[in-house]
């Protein structure tokens, strides 16, 4: 006998208010909120655990009890309650608190429900009654309307999800109490008092050992809750002949099986299954119908035999399933598993199995693949043809019973027992998983007498019960392919999220293209004579006597010395000798590309005099995408165009003096909130993923990386973040993929410090080198060689391009000793090596002018004029009490550094300075040239002001740091501090030391406030390249490589790191789904204003714009041609398709720089995009000309579907002109 659920077409009307207006609510702020705060507001990081139903019924006492007694206390105390003679209480309250103390965790007892519910009921009780009243014989019929009250009511809360069974009692109170309908609509604010009431007291009661509310308006699964689906018991399911032969076939396995297709579920007779269960299966049921969905259906049949797992797939099923599948039951500790696929006779599908076998056996080493027998014949529905048999090796030191042997994936802890909360869908993301189901998917809809197993195309969905149906969607998750939602409990394995980043299998063997093809050969001849052991000691860190970051051990026999590589991001960290250089920000600002070249060759050649081999920069990740980022001051701009510009100039001028660049953090490290794994109340917490689609990642986040490898960049540092849920250094999408596949990348991947968190499937995904050290590789590379579950090929290849990268850079001769002059202790005697030469100096000083942004100067109050007094404010005015040769990390990252100057800011990248200029040093000296006094107080946040003063400067800084995300863009003490100068001081200039964007809508409007400089972080010339722009012997040509909102919330979204948030509390995520538009394009097509639009700087003269051209298109295909990939890509991409020239004309006194800016609209994409930049020095009254050649890169956006970038059919609008809102200059194209 048949249980059926039969499935009404009635069901198919549906009306679901909170998809129409969910979208529009913003996101939770509780984690936001003081922990006091938060926590009675219901927020945990980790979900609270549950207490025993005795003290459950404790706190229901004292909840029951003080809300109600409060709400009797408020309604007989106040006035103007008495005043409409109210009931002593509204009665349905009393039920209200029942689930508002008692059953705390259920979806009626929410907030949403519990206010709104009541209230709803009291409009609609308060509404039908007063109509009733219009009649004459109203107390006749007031039965009628309260059940009308009540009927309609109960109509209202289903239609706005805010179902609240007390609500229909108050419904039904308005109607039949008279003390009631005698006060009328005031009896709709005097239930929402009772309610809000109930509210409060249930937020602190329920909140002291219980978690409450579970929600606030809806839970994550935005959508309705539908209840158990019908269940109809039959007698008989007549079967036709073929499905008796199937049963015959997999026996009890079949006779015992759930059905389930997009018409009905059917379970066989006798078997019991709980009303949350039943709702699994519904859900499974409507998941069929949906034709997106079934397009991921790719499962075909799945059994348990056990001992041995047995899952039947089909030969069209993609990698990523079976990877995912595979994950799961390589995290099981049983002695073997077989996976039968198989692929059926014919060609294509053979070819198809053996490549999905082929990447199997790439993705996990531990895996035997060999041929087995064909398929046994005599079972019915399965196709003749071979087999693959896949022997898993055990995990020696765990020895469990079988059940809790199975697939991770497969289970959760037996107290995890199905609840409603565990069974909340959502997009793109599978469900926790609870126990290990087979499964068959079948879309045709026939029912079980007509279902044919071999129809693979097919998608019914069978389960077996007598495996144990406590978790019906296990399988499911581990495939990631049909169930997908968070639940309102945190996710406790990461199996939950496999398959979202696709594996890209094998790792691509370096080339040796273009001019790699010499370093290559010497380098492939090296290795062959290298151990397997040497060869393994190439690809990570070990200790050395030196003060190198990392060291990789020399092999002496083969006159290889090894390699230091050291921090970098304002030069060379850890040592004496060398000097502070603007940051990647400072230089960012400058938009000057020949300056960011010199910068590196310079920087460069300190470290090679102190032997140095690689770099270990730049930046071009973060990019910027939020505001608050802890280390966006070490990129170049939020833009990836000029911070692409710029890498490529960085790389290709530090590589010029033989040492290597190692460009990082690859990719999407666009935060430091849980960048790396922790844990928190002894539970571990993972590095946050972020979630990217593949056009975002093309168009904004690779982009620079790109530049970098097309300029040679020798190393890349894979970073701290997941990515799409894997982690940066073992995904094999974004190392075998994208950077060693689609960029022809041809030096060697290394991890930063602690990043590696697999061992052999990390070297399989495209890792070459690991720093500082390696617990999981070493000998047992080897071993995994010596197994088969690693290709020789690998290891080779990742020696042959760690030393391929040490001959390109000619590091083979006349290079120094590695860490020559990198002491482990610098107050310990050692060597003195001298890393600084004379012929920085210039380009330290020019890098420091030129970062410096000019956003405000009224009357032009700069450049000052002789002035007779100054006084000087303000903490980052000073010097540092003590420079000393090393420093320690902070612990938090507090919004200003108040101690002294800013010059540049926190972590790995910052170093060492030789000197710091302070800013009032360099005043003073120039006062002592010129006769002028100073005044100054560099600690006072109202400090006296000389009213005779000349001009006022005050110095505030903003801080940040590696490590650490900011706490805001702005600090009220700096804030301060400039608007009591300003209300006593008519010439107020304000500089700011800036570690990232400052928003200074307090006090920029202020008239006092006459000129306002950011300066970012010039380096140890801070002083004295501010006193040279200050007096007018340099004039400010540096513009903003960001956009500086009005006010913080401006950002939107992209103003906060993302947190860990329930359900993804353990997991947390930071989804890219404002996809291109961040910084300019997110204000543009927001029509934002912003303060200061990207780009814009003034200058102590002015510019004019004129004589824009542009030539004829170049005739060129929608893609670029097919050619050999290069280092950094397909060589078509860089096929120049128009050009743009334009005059800028100095219509000023004085001679100055100006950065021409090129901004192109691309059809289709954002209102505009940088595109092209040229920085050109233009004397008073003359014109220079700017030339842009704009390639096909420039011109195209990525398409999804070809993978490939693709130039868009219509209209080009191009701009030229100041800033990315002041662009006199417009013409266009066509294509």
């Amino acid at each position: 006998m048949i249980h059926r659920m039969k499935l009404p077409r009635a069901q198919e009307i549906d009306f679901d208010l909170d998809r129409y207006i969910n979208r529009y609510l913003p996101q939770s702020q509780l984690h936001r909120l003081p922990w006091p705060i938060s926590r009675f507001l219901g927020y945990r990081r980790v979900p609270q655990p549950e207490v025993g139903n005795l003290l459950v019924c404790a706190w229901a006492f004292v909840g029951a009890f003080s809300g109600l007694i409060l709400v009797m206390g408020v309604f007989k105390s106040s006035e103007t309650i008495q005043a409409h003679h109210p009931p002593l209480v509204v009665a349905s309250l009393g039920a209200t608190a029942i689930l508002d103390y008692q059953t705390i965790q259920s979806p009626l007892a929410q907030p949403r429900s519990s206010i709104l519910g009541h209230v709803l009921g009291a409009v609609v009780g308060v509404g039908v009654t007063k109509l009733f009243m219009l009649r004459s014989d109203f107390e006749d019929l007031r039965w009628v309307a309260g059940a009308v009250c009540t009927a309609l009511a109960s109509v209202v809360m289903g239609l706005t999800n805010t179902v609240h069974p007390p609500g229909g009692a108050t419904a039904l109170l308005a109607a039949v109490d008279p003390t009631v309908d005698a006060m009328g609509w005031f009896f709709v604010p005097l239930v929402l008092i009772g309610s809000l009431l109930m509210l409060g007291c249930a937020l602190v009661v329920n909140n002291i050992q219980r978690q409450f509310p579970m929600f606030w308006w809806t839970p994550r699964d935005v959508g309705r809750k539908r209840g158990p689906p019908d269940i109809e018991k039959t007698s008989d399911v007549p079967q036709d002949s073929r499905e008796r032969r199937i049963s015959r076939a997999v026996g009890l396995l079949r006779e015992n099986s759930i059905v389930i297709t997009p018409d009905q579920v059917v379970i066989p007779d006798g078997f019991t299954l709980g009303l949350e269960e039943k709702g699994i299966l519904e859900v499974l049921r409507d998941r069929l119908r949906d034709p997106d969905h079934l397009k991921q259906v790719e499962i075909i049949k799945a059994i348990a035999d056990v001992p041995h797992p047995v899952i039947l797939l089909s030969a069209g099923a993609s990698v990523t399933l079976l990877v995912s599948i595979l994950n799961t039951i390589t995290n099981s500790a049983l002695i073997h598993h077989r996976i039968h696929f198989s692929h059926g006779s014919h060609s294509s599908q053979a070819r198809a199995f053996k490549d999905h076998a082929q990447a199997l056996e790439r993705k996990f080493p531990r895996i035997r693949v060999t041929f087995a027998k064909p398929v046994d014949q005599r079972i019915p529905g399965l196709e003749a043809g071979g087999e693959k048999d896949l022997q898993i090796s055990p995990r020696p030191r765990f020895h469990r019973k079988f059940s809790d042997a199975l697939p991770k994936a497969a289970f959760l802890p037996r107290q995890h027992s199905l609840q409603p909360k565990l069974i909340a869908y959502k997009s793109r993301r599978p469900p926790s998983v609870i126990n290990h189901v087979p499964v068959i998917f079948n879309s045709a809809g026939n029912s079980p007498s007509h279902a044919r197993l071999e129809n693979r195309q097919q998608g019914k969905i069978e389960m077996y019960p007598n495996l144990g149906l406590a978790g019906l969607a296990g399988l499911l998750a581990a495939a990631s392919v049909c169930l997908s939602a968070p639940t309102e409990q945190n996710i406790t394995s990461d199996t939950y999220f496999y398959g979202q980043s696709p594996p890209v299998y094998p790792s691509p063997e370096g080339s040796g293209t273009g001019s790699w093809a010499g370093a290559y050969a010497k380098a492939k001849k090296f290795v062959a004579q290298l151990t397997p052991e040497e060869k393994v000691n190439l690809t990570a860190g070990t200790d050395a006597n030196n003060g190198c970051s990392g060291n990789i051990a020399a092999i002496p026999r083969l006159n290889f010395p090894g390699l230091c590589v050291s921090d970098a991001g304002n030069g060379l960290r850890g040592t004496d000798y060398v000097s502070s250089w603007p940051s990647g920000l400072h230089v960012g600002a400058s938009w000057n590309k020949a300056l960011a070249k010199q910068r590196a060759i310079h920087m460069a050649s300190e470290f090679r005099k102190k032997g140095v081999n690689v770099i270990l920069g730049p930046v071009v990740g973060p990019l910027g995408r939020v505001a608050e980022a802890g280390r966006n001051w070490e990129g170049f701009s939020n833009d990836p165009y000029l911070s692409g510009a710029l890498v490529y100039e960085t790389v290709d001028g530090a590589q010029s003096v033989g040492v290597a660049t190692c460009t990082k953090h690859y990719i999407l490290n666009e935060q430091e909130t849980n960048r790396n794994p922790g844990t928190e109340d002894g539970v571990d917490i993972a590095a946050v993923s972020s979630n990217i689609d593949d056009k975002t990642m093309h168009e904004l986040y690779l982009w620079p990386f790109q530049d970098a490898v097309l300029a040679g960049s020798a190393s890349i540092m894979c970073s701290y973040n997941r990515v799409n849920n894997s982690y940066g250094c073992q995904n094999s999408k974004t190392l075998n993929g994208l950077l060693k596949t689609e960029l022809g990348f041809q030096g060697y991947v290394m991890t930063d410090w602690g990043a590696q968190h697999a061992g052999i499937a990390g070297a399989n995904a495209g890792l070459d080198m690991v720093m500082p050290r390696t617990e999981t590789w070493g000998v047992n590379l080897t071993t995994a060689i010596s197994n088969g579950t690693m290709d020789a090929s690998r290891l080779d290849d990742m020696a042959i391009r760690i030393i391929a990268s040490w001959y390109q850079m000619n590091q083979d001769s006349d290079f120094p000793s590695p860490g020559v002059g990198m002491p482990t202790d610098m107050y310990a005697p050692h060597q003195r090596v001298i890393g600084r030469e004379a012929l920085s100096k210039q380009a330290l000083l020019h890098g420091a002018i030129e970062g410096h942004v000019l956003v405000k100067n009224t009357n032009s109050a700069l450049p000052l004029k002789s002035p007779q007094l100054l006084s000087v404010f303000g903490y980052d005015a000073k010097g540092p009490n003590a420079l000393k040769q090393n420093f320690n990390w902070l612990t938090y990252s507090p919004a200003i550094q108040e101690n002294h100057t800013l010059w540049v800011a926190g972590g790995s990248g910052a170093n060492n300075a030789a000197y710091v200029d302070a800013p009032i040093d360099a005043i003073q000296r120039q006062a002592y040239e010129d006769g002028t006094s100073v005044l100054y107080d560099l600690s006072s946040e109202d400090p006296d002001v000389d009213p005779t003063s000349d001009a006022c400067l005050v110095f505030i800084n903003s801080y940040a740091t590696e490590g650490w995300d900011r706490p805001g863009l702005a600090d009220n003490s700096s804030d301060t501090l400039v608007k009591n100068v300003a209300g006593k001081c008519g010439n107020t200039i304000v500089t700011i030391h800036n570690a990232g964007i400052r928003v200074i809508g307090e006090w920029i409007d202020h008239e006092n406030v006459t000129a306002v400089i950011f300066a970012h972080l010039p380096g140890q010339d801070s002083g004295r390249a501010l006193v040279e722009l200050l007096y007018g012997r340099a004039n400010p040509s540096g513009k903003l490589p960001y956009t500086v909102a009005k006010k913080a919330d401006d950002y939107g979204s992209l103003l906060h790191p993302s947190r860990p948030e329930t359900p993804y509390g353990l997991f947390p995520q930071s989804d890219f789904d404002e996809g291109v538009y961040i910084d300019y394009r997110a204000f543009d097509k927001a029509n934002i204003t912003p303060q200061f639009e990207f780009g814009f700087g003034l200058s102590y003269t002015t510019f004019e714009y004129s004589g824009l051209r542009i030539s004829n298109p170049k005739k060129s295909s929608q893609h670029p041609p097919s050619a050999a990939i290069q280092q950094g890509g397909n060589p078509h991409l860089w096929d120049k398709i128009v050009s743009v020239t334009a005059e800028v004309k100095n219509t000023g006194r004085v001679a100055g720089a100006e950065v021409a800016q090129l901004y192109v609209g691309i059809p289709n994409g954002p209102v505009r995009q940088l595109r092209g930049f040229e920085k050109v020095d233009v004397s008073a009254g003359e014109t220079a000309k700017v030339q842009f050649a704009l390639n096909r890169r420039d011109l195209s956006t990525w398409d999804v579907e070809a993978q490939q970038w693709s130039l868009q059919r219509g209209t080009y609008r191009v701009y030229v002109g100041r800033s990315s809102r002041d662009l006199p200059l417009t013409g266009s194209f066509t294509l």
